[in-house]
């Protein structure tokens, strides 16, 4: 009964609170969004029952053109943000907080070539940036992307990317420039009847700046010095370099004719700087005997070719003087009057060596066959407790110079010029190194003199060190000069690191080897259909192998990179190219040119061919006929075929000697450029022709003494591994340095 009692004083408790709680309790609350856009696109009214279900913020996000959405907040004022963890239990009015979208506006100005970026507010103009320029209307923008006009008084609504259009006032001009380069030169505005300043040459690494043309045709050449009647845009003229080869024959210096030059001058350097201007000529060559005076000493002679608009630039420089070329006096100690001998135990009395009538003493010293200088033979002193000597005992006469080679690990040698009572006409100290180096001395005497050298002991060095000298020449008034190259060591960058950067991109495009270095029985396949062959057969097989073979066809700027391999010595830690003929350790990377060339052993001018450019592909790239050289060397041997000589070097005026050590190198490589192009090359014994770049000058030689050099200087490991090298790229070979024999079988 207790509990009935209970539920009906509940019932009448709910009777009497009304029916509004009971329909609290029997409904779901709900409330009414409203959204205030302030100005946006119009939002619908909803309706929710749990705010906590929706973020505004992220899902009622209203347009408005030019300005960006903050957020809703909940009072007019907008100082309350609308929070979705706020447990609102009414209705709501939403407000939008906007804020006006800003624009970037990238202008460059054409006159100060500056750019400048504005923060401009949608719906405003650029009609208030103004300009003050003396002597220049501002006409308005125009787009960057596509030149179109940009109206002034449109809304910025965007970002732009806008330049400056300028036009000269009046009694103004106005001056521009197109460099046709990254580089941009500021313009100039002038009064009318003014002279425009010629501004700084515009560079590029890779063009040779010519001049300023007002055309972009480039058919007229601007005169800085000519009155400013109009504007004027101005365009800048590039031209390709050029590499230009030069010979020395007597006293003539002959160079390749620049296409565009309009003189050529000869500037004497000095610490690298122009000293005076030498000469100037209109033609390709110069004959120097007039400047015998200034040359008698050595000069460092850059070579430019000036153009029309004034402009020059360096063709090649090398160093020049007027020197004996023919001794009249020579000793090199090799004849049996200079006994060889081991021992130096003449510390009293010396010995008297040497043919009749040009004798030595030697005191301290004897000619010895261990490691001598040149030849077989070489003087060597050696240091004791009196002053070891080798003195001449006959006289000369007229001498203008004595020149001799010399090397040293410690010692000075010292020239002492004797006249007939011992009185010293002139003397000078020598320093001579490890390396073998010609020293010169200029006497200057016309009466009798006799030759003294001494080894002058450092004081560092104990006793028992040699000196070494050979080949004593002495040149007389009476001997003509003749102008000679003075060959230069290039000492290379220690910067490896820049050099190997500098050319990377370059060097990482050349494709890599396409063929496998090959076995013995590899080689053997490769020359297989030879066998049984001889005479024209054995030849036209030979061709038909090197030409099917040469499946891949370098470009003469890739070369670069292949030579970095292929001319590669590893010597312990040392690592460096092998200069041809001159045995220059050249730096192991490609430097731009400044340490080492690549040398055309077939030259470049008698390959019946052009000049050969960074892209060719023809006879001129093959990387069989290339060698990595020092470029004074390379300038020094020219075009110029082999002939006989002592030393490496030029013989005579039109031969050269590429010396004891690769004349077997040369004449192989000869051989393997005559057997690869055979319609094209030819190897004589007489009759080398001089016609440049031409198919009837397209000849070597000379071809009986390659063969002979061929035997003399076999085949050495560094053409082996040289030859695999160039195979892997090429995918031919050059058979002479893998079958010697082949010479015979293709020759005789």
């Amino acid at each position: 009964m207790k509990k009935l009692s209970i539920f009906i004083t509940l019932i009448s408790i709910l009777f009497m609170s009304g029916c509004s709680f009971l329909e609290d309790i029997l409904e779901e609350k709900s409330y009414t969004v409203t959204f205030d856009t302030l100005g946006g696109d119009n939002l619908d009214s909803i309706v929710i029952q749990d705010f906590s279900a929706l973020n505004f913020n992220t899902t009622y996000i209203p347009l408005y053109t030019g300005h960006v959405f903050l957020g809703w907040y909940i009072d007019s004022e907008l100082s309350i943000s609308y929070d979705q963890n706020n447990l609102y239990n009414k209705d709501l009015i939403l407000y939008a907080k906007w804020e006006v979208q800003t624009f970037d506006v990238v202008i460059y100005n054409t006159f100060t070539l500056t750019s400048s970026t504005r923060q401009i507010s949608y719906g405003q103009t650029l009609e208030s940036i103004t300009y003050d320029i003396e002597g220049l209307l501002f006409e308005g923008y125009k787009h960057t992307i596509d030149d179109r006009d940009y109206l002034m008084t449109d809304l910025v609504v965007q970002d732009l990317d806008l330049y400056t259009v300028f036009v000269s006032a009046s009694g103004y001009h106005l001056i521009s420039f197109e460099t046709n380069t990254d580089i941009d030169i500021p313009n100039q505005v002038l009064l009318d009847s003014g002279q425009a300043i010629k501004p700084e040459d515009p560079t590029d690494e890779t063009r040779i700046f010519y001049g300023w043309y007002s055309d972009p045709d480039f058919s007229i050449l601007y005169d800085f010095e000519s009155p400013v009647t109009t504007d004027i845009r101005l365009y800048a003229r590039f031209i390709e370099p050029t590499t230009h080869a030069y010979e020395i024959d007597d006293a003539i210096l002959t160079f390749d004719m620049h296409p565009n030059a309009t003189y050529y001058q000869f500037n004497v350097m000095v610490e690298g700087e122009v000293d005076s201007v030498l000469a100037t000529t209109d033609e390709p060559f110069i004959d120097l005997r007039p400047y015998e005076d200034e040359l008698l000493i050595e000069k460092h002679i850059y070579v430019l070719v000036v153009f029309d608009s004034g402009q020059s630039y360096e063709l090649f420089n090398l160093y020049l003087k007027f020197d004996y070329t023919e001794p009249i006096y020579q000793e090199d100690f090799e004849s049996e009057s200079f006994e060889a001998r081991t021992n130096y135990v003449n510390n009293v009395t010396p010995r008297n060596d040497g043919p009749d009538g040009f004798n030595y003493h030697i005191l301290n010293g004897t000619a010895s066959s261990t490691n001598p200088i040149e030849g077989t033979k070489s003087i060597q002193l050696r240091n004791n407790d009196n002053t070891p000597y080798l003195e001449s005992q006959f006289s000369l006469e007229n001498i203008s110079q004595i020149s001799f080679v010399a090397k040293s690990f410690n010692h000075h040698i010292k020239l002492v010029i004797l006249d007939m009572s011992d009185a010293v006409v002139v003397s000078s100290i020598f320093e001579p190194t490890s390396m073998i180096s010609t020293y010169h001395l200029d006497v200057g005497y016309t009466g009798p003199i006799r030759l003294r050298f001494e080894l002058i002991p450092t004081s560092d060095v104990t006793s028992g060190e040699q000196v070494f000298i050979d080949l004593i020449e002495a040149y007389s008034y009476l001997t003509p000069r003749m102008l000679v190259e003075v060959i230069k060591t290039v000492e290379p960058d220690p910067d490896l690191a820049a050099i190997i950067a500098r050319f990377e991109t370059h060097r990482n495009s050349l494709t890599p080897p396409a063929f496998n270095a090959l076995s013995t029985e590899g080689i053997l396949a490769y020359y297989a259909s030879l066998n049984g062959l001889s005479g024209d057969a054995f030849k036209l097989e030979l061709t038909n192998i090197l030409k099917t073979t040469h499946k891949r066809l370098i470009s003469y700027d890739e070369a670069r990179f292949i030579l970095e391999q292929s001319d590669l010595v590893i010597n312990g830690d040392k690592q460096y190219l092998d200069g041809l003929y001159s045995g220059h350790e050249i730096i192991p990377y490609w430097d731009g040119g400044a340490t080492w060339a690549r040398e055309h052993v077939w030259p470049n001018s008698r390959l019946g061919i052009p000049r050969v450019s960074g892209s060719s592909k023809n006879q001129g790239s093959d990387v069989h006929n290339l060698r990595a050289i020092n470029p004074s060397v390379n300038s020094s041997r020219s075009n110029r075929y082999f002939l006989e000589g002592d030393t490496f070097g030029l013989v005579g005026t039109e031969g050269y000697y590429p010396g004891d050590t690769y004349k077997g190198d040369v004449a192989r490589i000869l051989f393997y450029m005559l057997a690869r192009y055979p319609e094209i090359l030819s190897l004589d014994d007489v009759d080398i022709t001089d016609n440049a770049y031409e198919p009837d000058g397209a000849v070597m030689g000379l071809l009986s003494l390659l063969i002979l050099w061929h035997n003399e200087d076999p085949v050495s490991q560094f053409e082996i591994n040289r030859n695999e090298v160039i195979f892997t790229y090429q995918g031919n070979r050059n058979p002479f340095i893998d079958n010697p024999e082949y010479v015979d079988a293709y020759f005789n």
